[in-house]
């Protein structure tokens, strides 16, 4: 790597636009990061608070923003749970890059899958019709059950940016050969996620309209229905560039006006059943229909789909007494699919999903519009 010999009063090599002297200038010799700011970034997660509902029905917000679930807590989360706990890998990836560390860790209900990303007005005005009745496998249910993962992930995006800008202060105290790579690492995460935050940002106004209007056969799901609660429960939004097969399902741009093909993906429970919902916008269904057309023709259809969302999603939740039940290697498995995820490198989960660590039969499959 070669970089020019670089003016106190240029502009940094980083990328920053600040002047050099302000920024990288004997980089080297400066303080490292303090573990505490480190964490102190990552609770930006916990600390910010708004809500969620259309612009348009702001004015019936409460005062109340709440600790929403994106998995619902009493009718699914509970289903799975072992003494009131689940596990979770949402710190476990973030925690654990270096080593490449598959560590589920067990945590309470009141703590799993939260964010505070609704008052208490419009979370319950919203989501009471999956909340506090038997789901549906109707347009409207399917609809809330996608409009929340995405409200969940914008929130997720959002809460991101002030970690990514504390990651390119990593550098502090290193060589110029690290500093490089941290700067590189932490622009690339930058821009990935200002493209993702736009790509949200539109859908996002895209089902507010649909909630607005009450249309909600805009959208279109895949609802695989279970014969007992899901093990995993997941909920996300999701550009998937490979299929099932390992082959490439779609090409990400990076150009700001390409918006690449999304899906919806949730499991959950009700009325002791299992279910995963696949669901997508028309203009997205060019990759979901045959990512959907490849889950139906799935040997085992619950197994497939719990590895593709360990692939794929880091909300994701599951039950203490079936992981523990899993050998060595089906959890292996499990973890290099977390790490090695199904964004970046071709995985053939056809084949890797021989090693079966879910057989909950599908009873019933229904395409709703």
């Amino acid at each position: 790597m070669v970089i020019k010999k670089i003016g106190r009063n240029d502009l940094c090599w980083c990328g920053s636009s600040k002047k050099y002297k302000n920024c990288h200038l004997e980089r080297d010799k400066q303080e490292p990061l303090s573990k505490g700011k480190i964490l102190k970034s990552f609770d930006k997660f916990k600390n910010m608070k708004y809500c969620s509902a259309p612009d348009i029905m702001h004015d019936k917000c409460s005062q109340s923003i709440i600790k929403a679930h994106s998995i619902s807590k009493s009718s699914s989360l509970k289903e799975i749970s072992n003494k009131g706990h689940v596990y979770s890998v949402f710190n476990s990836k973030r925690l654990s890059l270096n080593k490449k560390e598959f560590s589920p860790e067990l945590i309470g209900l009141n703590k799993a899958s939260i964010f505070n990303g609704f008052c208490s007005y419009h979370d319950k005005n919203i989501f009471s019709p999956i909340e506090n009745s038997v789901f549906l496998t109707q347009a409207y249910h399917c609809f809330l059950i996608a409009y929340r993962s995405l409200c969940r992930e914008l929130f997720v995006k959002k809460s991101a940016v002030s970690t990514f800008e504390m990651v390119k202060e990593l550098d502090k105290g290193k060589k110029f050969g690290a500093q490089f790579f941290i700067q590189e690492m932490a622009n690339k995460s930058i821009n990935d996620n200002f493209l993702t935050l736009n790509d949200l940002f539109y859908l996002k106004q895209t089902l507010d309209n649909i909630l607005i209007n009450k249309q909600y056969n805009k959208v279109s799901h895949t609802v695989f229905e279970f014969e007992y609660p899901t093990n995993v429960m997941c909920s996300a939004v999701v550009a998937p560039t490979m299929d099932l097969h390992g082959n490439i399902l779609q090409s990400l741009s990076n150009k700001i006006k390409d918006i690449p093909d999304y899906i919806f993906l949730n499991s959950f429970s009700s009325q002791e059943k299992g279910y995963w919902i696949v669901s997508w916008l028309p203009e997205h269904s060019t990759s979901a229909s045959k990512l959907v057309q490849q889950l139906k023709n799935s040997t085992h259809i619950s197994n497939t789909l719990t590895l593709l969302a360990f692939s794929l999603i880091e909300n994701i939740y599951f039950s203490p007494v079936w992981w523990d039940s899993l050998s060595k290697l089906q959890k292996d498995t499990i973890g290099s699919l977390y790490f090695i995820n199904i964004n970046e490198s071709p995985i053939n989960i056809e084949i890797i999903k021989k090693e079966l660590v879910d057989s909950n039969l599908c009873i019933k499959i229904t395409d709703v519009s």
